[in-house]
């Protein structure tokens, strides 16, 4: 009996194995529930074979959750690939990425640009003392959206490079929610440690 209460202590500490995975991305090791776990090959993306996806926050509305792409930098910026080269090559290039902050961006500190492409894609700078950077690159959610566009940003787990996929009305949550997710990547990468 008393053994059964310490193999069921030590479930409830760590976590049942049925209920998470270990994820390897680079040197990391993450245990990540299986319920925020997906795999998902975005079409304009190379493809990531190191690379991990998942949803931060599993228990919003569909709508309103956000998926989180975590992979090597080297396997999104391969050395010598060219904006012509490589449609995602503008995401190694960017002069800026979104740093982690517990307070939302300001609304009149961001600027929308549209592109080249009409109202099909465009993107949000952010002014500073350097100038305007990118922090967000956003496109149309379809006919009849009434939520804005898709819009995704880059920042860093370490060494690892991790995308943030966001409806248009957050952009100004980013920094919140890239703090949140290196929490939650440091727990579940603690947790693969200890498992």
């Amino acid at each position: 009996m008393k053994r059964l209460v310490a193999v069921l202590s030590a479930l409830a500490l760590f976590g049942c194995s049925s209920q998470s995975v270990e994820q390897r991305v680079g040197s990391h090791k993450f245990l990540i529930p299986k319920r925020q776990l997906f795999r998902k090959q975005i079409f304009w993306l190379p493809f990531q074979d190191e690379g991990i996806s998942f949803i931060l926050n599993p228990d919003r509305q569909l709508p309103y959750q956000n998926a989180i792409e975590l992979s090597t930098v080297t396997e999104i910026c391969p050395r010598g690939v060219t904006p012509g080269d490589n449609p995602a090559a503008y995401l190694c290039s960017m002069k800026s990425i979104i740093h982690p902050s517990s307070t939302p961006i300001p609304s009149a500190d961001l600027k929308k640009v549209m592109g080249d492409m009409g109202n099909a894609v465009w993107s949000y700078t952010l002014h500073d003392k350097d100038g305007d950077h990118v922090i967000a690159s956003c496109s149309n959610a379809g006919p009849g959206e009434k939520r804005g566009g898709l819009c995704s940003g880059v920042a860093f787990y370490r060494d690892l490079m991790l995308t943030v996929h966001v409806r248009e009305i957050d952009i100004p949550r980013l920094p919140i929610l890239v703090a949140t997710t290196q929490a939650t990547l440091s727990k579940w990468e603690a947790d693969a440690a200890h498992s």
